[in-house]
């Protein structure tokens, strides 16, 4: 259905679900729920749809709130970040759990808010970038050693057919480009959170990505199956293929592919700076 007033129903869903191939596979799914207008039974009507259909849903779950400032001997150059007095750690400092339901909301959304919200749910190891996972594979596809392989997932789901979904949004939130940047040569930054002993340690994570979409859009949409769900725009992305355009871009176009268009980014600056070696 579209329109403003269109609800999307269960049926609705499932027959995307369905009508692009996703059946039975793993999906990375990157999402706006707001972009589908009303859903009849709301976020978990749209998780629903892809586990009834025997998928793996893999979700991004990220808690950018849990950072902390490393150690003044520990800061690294050219890191894409401005450092701040190293954290004082006390019982009050928050520490990731993968048994906790904290996320960046905002940034993530609903979707993956309700991934977290259930008992049968897989949660990774990293403190910063930990993905979710629900479905029949859901443990062979995020675990405890996504924390120092935050990309793991990924690299699974490329591995086994898997599909990228995004679904009322655009490649500047496809996380699958971060893994092509590594493919491609580009190092990623360093950030801090506390480990499981409550340490401060250092951890991989992605660079910036708000110039993706004006960068990707137009060599990979023509290989993207495109639907409408209710008003949401659906790009389906085959993960293995995805993953190779991306790397081959990132190899040919240079240091500077994908930067965002914002004067003075100093993630970009120091990505293109790393790249350059």
């Amino acid at each position: 259905m579209t329109g403003a007033l269109a609800s999307v129903t269960p049926l609705d869903l499932a027959a995307a679900v369905t009508g692009t191939g996703l059946a039975g596979r793993p999906v990375v799914l990157h999402s706006s729920l707001s972009s589908f207008g009303h859903v009849d039974g709301g976020a978990p009507a749209v998780v629903d749809a892809f586990v009834d259909a025997g998928c793996t849903l893999i979700v991004p779950t990220f808690t950018a709130g849990l950072e902390v400032q490393p150690p003044a001997d520990e800061q690294v150059e050219r890191n894409g970040m401005v450092y701040g007095p190293p954290t004082t750690v006390t019982d009050a400092t928050p520490q990731y759990s993968a048994a906790a339901g904290n996320l960046s909301l905002s940034e993530m959304g609903a979707v993956p808010a309700e991934v977290l919200a259930r008992p049968d749910r897989v949660r990774g190891g990293h403190p910063l970038n930990p993905f979710a996972a629900v479905g029949p594979d859901a443990g062979r596809y995020v675990g405890p050693s996504d924390a120092d392989d935050p990309y793991r997932p990924l690299r699974a789901a490329v591995a086994r057919t898997g599909a990228v979904v995004l679904a009322g949004v655009s490649y500047d939130r496809m996380t699958l480009l971060h893994l092509a940047e590594a493919a491609a040569g580009r190092p990623p930054f360093v950030r801090w959170a506390l480990d499981e002993r409550r340490q401060v340690r250092r951890y991989q994570v992605g660079g910036c990505s708000a110039g993706f979409h004006e960068a990707f859009a137009a060599e990979l949409d023509p290989l993207a199956l495109v639907v409408t769900v209710g008003a949401s725009r659906w790009r389906v992305l085959n993960a293995a293929v995805a993953f190779g355009a991306g790397a081959d871009l990132f190899r040919q176009r240079g240091p500077g592919w994908g930067r965002c268009g914002r004067v003075g980014c100093f993630r970009c600056e120091d990505h293109i700076y790393l790249s350059r070696g």
